[in-house]
């Protein structure tokens, strides 16, 4: 069943329960003045009207929003999510003051959600699904959890946290991220200097990756750490700490998590020796200072934001257990054509991919290789002049090099 509000509706130190499977507001001004409570038993659509919320509103299913932009005035009041595997979507996002997830499943986003006062994480996981839960308050305590967490990743893509901090200067806010093995990875941003611009915020995110470290981040070309193509020393997880909007960034100190899994299989890594690496526009730099401990590495950054991951140093006793190779590649510098060399062990399809020196893929291509030694050729006359890095990876192969355009 099914029940549509299309008249003004004032809710006053009462309890109200509707039991129908499918509420809709059709154009109603909703006012849930302070200590009035709603119970939803079912979904809750949002097809025109303003929804002012002083008390409590409690939806066992999902919260849709279809029309409006913000429908929900949120005064100063609360939004209870208490069902199982529950959604806050539509066509556009909504606005909370208070959002409290109560289901020990998951909730999804499918919009942009924003929150005025406080989320409340009390059980289950809030999964972003490629979307933003945007955190207005700078407060470090309005991400409140309680055994819940959030999930960044999905198959093809990452969701984002966004806060708000401003020129916050104090506060240790942490977001309680999780893997979708439900493995606590949380992440850690510690203010120590504060950044100059009230309206500055940060922006959050992390994924897991294979064996190889793919997929690589958006703006990412290749994993090139100071030089050495060790890939198999990488942890099996990116991270972004952004700074945005600031006209003199924070200084701070961040943690980074990861999930045990995301060491062992083929990879060669030393928990006790790994460090922060940052991305730099072209390679992976590694951080002059990095703490450890369990499955948690520290450092702090002075303006070099951006995309972040973990790597065992190769000076530790820890064997390779794959070689990188380093592609012969001739003639380079070149004007108008290069050829590269690669011995492989076993006949395979590879993945080809070449970046510019800002990280943006110009070639994404497979290539057959043969058993033995392999020539491939590629007219790079219409590039412009740069430096360019070569990727070749397969089941069994994994090569880099570097081309330069003159």
């Amino acid at each position: 069943m099914k029940i549509t509000i299309t008249k003004v509706l004032l809710l006053k130190l009462l309890f109200v329960q509707l039991t129908y499977s499918q509420v809709y507001n059709d154009g109603a001004d909703i006012t849930i003045q302070p200590d009035a409570f709603i119970h939803i038993d079912g979904n809750f659509t949002n097809q025109g009207g303003l929804i002012s919320n002083d008390g409590a509103i409690e939806i066992s299913g999902d919260w849709i929003n279809t029309v409006n932009s913000n429908p929900l005035n949120p005064g100063s009041g609360v939004v209870i999510l208490q069902g199982t595997e529950q959604t806050i979507g539509g066509e556009f996002n909504t606005l909370f003051n208070e959002l409290i997830l109560q289901s020990d499943q998951e909730t999804t986003l499918e919009a942009t959600i924003g929150i005025e006062k406080e989320v409340d994480i009390a059980g289950g996981t809030l999964e972003l699904n490629r979307n933003v839960l945007h955190i207005l308050n700078a407060d470090s305590e309005a991400l409140v959890v309680n055994g819940g967490g959030i999930i960044a990743e999905t198959s093809d893509m990452y969701g984002y946290v966004r806060w708000d901090i401003g020129n916050n200067a104090n506060g240790l806010y942490t977001i309680p991220f999780v893997d979708t093995l439900q493995s606590a990875i949380p992440m850690t941003f510690l203010v120590e200097e504060q950044g100059d611009n009230e309206n500055g915020y940060l922006l959050l995110s992390t994924y897991g990756t294979d064996e190889n470290n793919n997929p690589l981040p958006l703006d990412v070309g290749n994993i090139q750490i100071s030089g050495d193509g060790s890939g198999l020393r990488v942890v099996d997880r990116y991270y972004f700490v952004n700074a945005v909007d600031y006209d003199l960034l924070p200084s701070s100190a961040i943690t980074l998590t990861y999930a045990t899994n995301e060491i062992e299989g083929n990879n060669a890594i030393d928990p006790e020796k790994l460090s922060v690496i940052n991305w730099d526009g072209s390679m992976w730099v590694e951080n002059e200072e990095s703490s450890v401990q369990a499955n948690t590495v520290g450092t702090t950054l002075n303006g070099n934001y951006g995309e972040f991951a973990l790597w065992s140093d190769p000076s530790t006793s820890v064997q390779e257990l794959n070689a990188v190779d380093l592609i012969q590649i001739y003639p380079n510098p070149s004007v108008d054509k290069v050829t590269f060399e690669i011995d492989s062990h076993t006949s395979e399809v590879s993945n080809l991919i070449v970046c510019n020196s800002n990280g943006q893929r110009i070639i994404e291509s497979t290539t057959k290789l043969l058993a033995g030694n392999n020539r491939i050729s590629l007219d790079i006359s219409n590039w412009a002049q740069g430096t360019y890095h070569l990727r070749l990876q397969g089941e069994n192969t994994f090569s880099i090099g570097t081309i330069v355009k003159i």
